[in-house]
């Protein structure tokens, strides 16, 4: 997400939403924090490689330090009989070169089960997850071995990937997508999302690029503003904040430690230390909740719009769902929301949905997430005619 923040915030006020993320609390979720199912042979200190490179295990080794409190408590919970959402309890054989391991994951696939599909927020394939770890890119990595507020080591950008890193990268995106439905009643297309995060990041929460840092592609004046409560910003921290819902747990922490010490600066991530954004651990989940909070403010933005210039469409339909996700997208892009609320003006001067629905495949930026998922998509050796199918590919059945 690389425009800046002051974007968001004269787009969301010119429009004035009626709407407002309400502050009371939200009630108690069934999960998906773990659920209920002992670890049976869940190794959580299992560190073979399914993704990246054997020879780069710098991130692999202080995550199975578990030295931070979000992975401490990722590890508390395995011990206490609880298990996380992919089930890699069968032994997993890398093959000899393991930077070309995405290419034989249908084995992987059958290892990392998915538990209660029906009640995840965030039901994507783990060999999906793993092919988007499994993408290469040159952009810089940043190793943080503790959560602290130091600026990282450079490091290579081809880290080696464990299925227990997979697990806790996978049920923090679901926690966080929870938590903010739970939080502010906004919920999120989950393939538009998985592919809006691998497009940014391919889920390495390590990655500094183009002025943009960690899985969500946060940039400093962006996370100074949600932090400091502009916009409708304090009103959806407050409502993570005192929120008693279980997938909260690690957020309201974060949340409640930030206001206390608000990020400032354009440059804020990087005066602020960037392991505060880019550890495998607390860092990413932050950089996850600001993310998705500043997705729920641009989404309240076009959704209202789009309903005023399309009053007879049902939002509740796939198709909808997806248009409007890939509408916040176009968001992130070069021309920020401007361009998106412009192509929902050009499409309501004829009326057509269908219309938006075309010129918003042709977006440049959403031919570019498009272009990421089709690597997933070959990566993980799946294969599909339609759009529909290669969409469903992904998405746990």
């Amino acid at each position: 997400m690389k425009f800046h923040f002051f974007s968001v915030f004269l787009i969301t006020s010119v429009f004035l939403l009626a709407e407002k993320s309400g502050s009371a609390t939200a009630p108690t979720s069934n999960a998906p924090a773990a659920t209920a199912a002992g670890p049976a042979n869940y190794d959580k200190n299992n560190r073979q490689c399914v993704a990246g490179s054997e020879a780069h295990r710098e991130v692999a080794n202080s995550f199975h330090q578990f030295n931070e409190p979000a992975t401490q408590r990722f590890q508390q919970m395995v011990q206490n009989g609880q298990r996380p959402w992919c089930d890699s309890a069968s032994a997993f054989s890398p093959t000899s070169n393991q930077r070309d391991a995405a290419r034989n994951l249908s084995s992987v696939a059958n290892q990392l089960q998915q538990q209660n599909p029906g009640e995840q927020a965030f039901p994507i394939q783990p060999r999906c997850l793993i092919a988007a770890l499994s993408r290469q890119s040159g952009t810089s990595a940043f190793h943080c071995p503790n959560d602290g507020a130091g600026a990282g080591q450079r490091i290579n950008s081809n880290q080696c990937f464990t299925p227990p890193m997979v697990d806790f990268i996978h049920q923090s995106v679901g926690n966080a997508l929870s938590c903010v439905k739970n939080a502010t009643g906004i919920s999120f297309d989950p393939i538009t999302i998985f592919k809006k995060i691998n497009n940014e990041s391919g889920f390495r929460p390590f990655y500094s690029y183009n002025g943009g840092h960690g899985i969500g592609q946060l940039i400093g004046g962006t996370a100074a503003g949600i932090a400091q409560g502009r916009s409708d910003f304090g009103t959806i921290m407050s409502s993570i904040a005192d929120s008693n819902d279980s997938s909260c747990s690690d957020f309201k922490n974060i949340i409640q430690s930030d206001r206390a010490n608000p990020i400032r600066g354009s440059n804020a991530i990087v005066q602020n230390g960037r392991c505060r954004f880019l550890s495998m651990g607390q860092g990413m989940q932050r950089n996850l909740i600001y993310s998705l909070m500043l997705r729920a403010s641009l989404s309240k933005t076009i959704t209202a719009r789009f309903k005023a210039q399309f009053p007879n469409q049902n939002m509740n339909s796939p198709q909808n769902k997806e248009l409007v996700g890939n509408l916040i997208n176009v968001g992130y892009g070069p021309g920020g929301p401007r361009a998106a609320l412009a192509l929902l003006r050009s499409a309501g001067r004829s009326g057509s949905a269908d219309g938006l629905r075309n010129a918003v495949s042709r977006n440049t930026y959403i031919r570019s997430i498009n272009g990421s998922y089709n690597e997933v998509l070959r990566l993980s050796g799946t294969s599909a005619s339609t759009n529909e199918e290669r969409d469903r590919a992904c998405l746990v059945n």
